[in-house]
C-alpha cells in the first residue's frame, strides 16, 4: 500500500535562486546557501527524492527576469 501511494504523489518541484552579484551592493554567501538548500530539499533523510530542485546562481547565470521566467515555465513544463 505505502509503495503505491507514494508512487501517486507528484514529484515537488523548487526553483533554488542565489544571487550574489549586485551592481552596487554584491553580497557574499548567497550562491552557496542555494546550493545548501538544495541538499536539504532534494532528498528524504533516507535517500529518497523529495523536491526536483533547480538552481539558478549569480555569478555564473545570467539571470535577466525573462531568464527567471524561462526557468520557472521548464520547471513546471
Amino acid at each position: 500500500f505505502w509503495t503505491e501511494h507514494v508512487k501517486r504523489i507528484p514529484m515537488r518541484r523548487s526553483l533554488i535562486v542565489g544571487v550574489d552579484a549586485y551592481p552596487d551592493i554584491p553580497l557574499t554567501g548567497c550562491v552557496a546557501d542555494a546550493h545548501r538548500m538544495h541538499q536539504v530539499l532534494a532528498n528524504h533523510h533516507d535517500g529518497s527524492p523529495n523536491f526536483d530542485c533547480r538552481i539558478v546562481t549569480c555569478p555564473g547565470d545570467t539571470l535577466t527576469r525573462a531568464s527567471l521566467r524561462q526557468a520557472i515555465t521548464q520547471l513546471f513544463a
